[in-house]
């Protein structure tokens, strides 16, 4: 009895942390494959809006006719429903990123479901209908794909990692060399007020904006395609995809 009760302490944790990370990495693969093929790049940032980034922002990608992937903190999007009507008048992607951020891996089950859970709540009031999910830290248990699962919410990770939130982020060339070195990619960046553990306020925002206007170049010149996240999924299915104003 004491050693089954010991197996079981054992592998109830690797079930937990390791079957959704080996899922991600799944994923991931995936989503570096299908931008492969159509060396596609995949623009995406989370844990906004904020009136300090998100703003200029989407005057950046209007200004490129480009659209792109935002995953919005709900208590962020109550805040600023302003900038999120404006997104999707612009005709970019918004998914969910949970109401206030809770990492799965740090949190109870329950206190984790209810987060995502009351994030899409938070959405779908103000008009954003579910979809793409980004779990905050890229971190799942069983509990939250089980929630996802039901409610029919696709966990939408990255294949590059531009560590913009980071106290040493990544410089644009070595972003741009990854992009380059895997025939595209999702990359993912931050459109919040202040990086946690990285540059703050103004500092953060110019390096965003010029993360992105260098990608935006980067993909002009070397005949690579902006899409949203959403848009690999059509391409995959072998329908039209739906158009981006880039292509109208």
């Amino acid at each position: 009895m004491t050693l089954a009760l010991l197996a079981i302490a054992l592998i109830l944790p690797l079930i937990w942390f390791l079957v959704p990370l080996a899922l991600r990495r799944l994923q991931v693969r995936h989503l570096a494959r299908l931008c492969a093929n159509r060396r596609a790049i995949i623009l995406t940032y989370d844990d906004g809006p904020s009136s300090e980034v998100t703003a200029a922002l989407a005057d950046l990608l209007a200004q490129h006719n480009v659209c792109a992937s935002f995953f919005v903190i709900g208590s962020r999007a109550e805040a600023n429903p302003g900038l999120v009507a404006r997104l999707l008048a612009d005709g970019h992607e918004i998914g969910d990123s949970t109401q206030s951020h809770l990492n799965a891996w740090k949190t109870w089950p329950l206190a984790a479901v209810r987060d995502i859970r009351a994030g899409r709540q938070t959405l779908t009031r103000i008009g954003v209908p579910p979809g793409q999910f980004r779990p905050p830290y890229g971190k799942t248990t069983p509990a939250t794909l089980l929630d996802l699962l039901a409610n029919r919410e696709t966990p939408a990770f990255w294949t590059i990692d531009t560590r913009d939130s980071w106290e040493s982020p990544r410089t644009t060339a070595e972003v741009l060399d990854m992009i380059e070195h895997q025939d595209g990619g999702v990359v993912l960046m931050h459109d919040f007020a202040f990086a946690p553990r990285g540059a703050a306020g103004h500092r953060h925002a110019a390096h965003v904006l010029q993360m992105t206007a260098a990608i935006i170049d980067f993909a002009a010149k070397r005949n690579f395609t902006l899409l949203r996240l959403g848009d690999l999924a059509v391409v995959e299915s072998k329908t039209s995809l739906q158009p981006l104003r880039s292509e109208r």
